[in-house]
């Protein structure tokens, strides 16, 4: 069976750090054929006691790449797909060339933007004191080293991509030509990059209809696509605020933080834990 169809690129997380803004760049470069729907999370499907993927299901996949007449590679990103040992194990059964591209960000701004998404998405039953405390699975969500350094194992740190959220947010064309290097794309592309899901959870209880997402889809169906993006901003800038950790909890994250994010910065040269987890009166 033919599998020439498959990506050549992955962006496998994380999940709030920047992707969706990401994808939506790499989709309108015009050496890409991004997937046409997003985060398909195919390759986190299947066990890995499966002798392959069956047939079927690989072609139906390689169909979300069907535009790619004159492409030069393929993407797409599943921000699954980083803390998943399925994934990692089939994207390199068999696109063992693949190149992967991780983004990350401040762990105590990312567990934040976590708990305000699940908020959002009415996942969130946890109260503030449990979502942040020590066990919690937003912690667990915001602990990456070894789900990166698998992934180097894996594949090669030369085939590995990672990129701060900071760093883009600072200069994005800038980081986006380091992406179109790693890639061995056009450099030249600059596209206008669009601040994409924004955070936050309503101001008050009487907002919450907001987050009532049947609603959030029929309005999504009601307006273009080209504008979904600046609805959601307005949305959010007038009705939403965000949420803040309290000075004391803050610490306590950081002391958790620390370990996992100083081998991060280890990996990458970088005092990262000096640019994310330090505080006035704090280390």
């Amino acid at each position: 069976m033919t599998t020439n169809k498959l990506p050549n690129f992955f962006i496998v997380g994380a999940s709030k750090a920047g992707t969706t803004a990401i994808c939506h760049v790499l989709a309108d470069h015009p050496d890409v054929c991004f997937s046409s729907v997003k985060e398909p999370n195919f390759f986190s499907k299947f066990d890995i006691a499966l002798k392959e993927i069956p047939p079927t299901e690989l072609l139906e996949y390689q169909e979300l790449f069907k535009d790619e007449t004159s492409k030069k590679l393929r993407g797409e990103g599943s921000v699954g797909y980083l803390n998943s040992d399925q994934a990692l194990y089939w994207i390199h059964n068999y696109v063992p060339s693949a190149k992967i591209i991780i983004i990350l960000r401040n762990p105590l701004e990312r567990i934040v933007s976590l708990y305000e998404m699940y908020d959002r998405l009415g996942k969130m039953k946890l109260t503030y004191q449990e979502a942040f405390a020590s066990q919690s699975y937003l912690v667990k969500q915001s602990i990456l080293y070894q789900f990166i350094i698998n992934y180097i194992n894996v594949f090669s740190r030369e085939q590995v991509f990672i990129m701060i959220y900071d760093d883009f947010k600072k200069n994005p064309q800038q980081e986006l030509k380091h992406i179109y290097q790693f890639l061995g794309i056009a450099e030249n592309f600059e596209p206008v990059v669009v601040t994409r899901n924004k955070g936050g959870v309503p101001k008050s209880k009487l907002l919450n209809f907001l987050k009532f997402r049947p609603l959030v889809e029929v309005i999504k169906r009601i307006i273009p696509v080209t504008a979904h993006a600046k609805v959601d901003t307005f949305i959010k800038d007038k009705f939403f605020q965000k949420t803040k950790l309290t000075l004391d909890k803050k610490r306590e994250l950081m002391d958790i933080f620390y370990p996992d994010v100083e081998k991060i910065g280890n990996l990458l040269n970088r005092n990262l834990c000096k640019e994310w987890l330090t505080i006035d009166d704090k280390r």
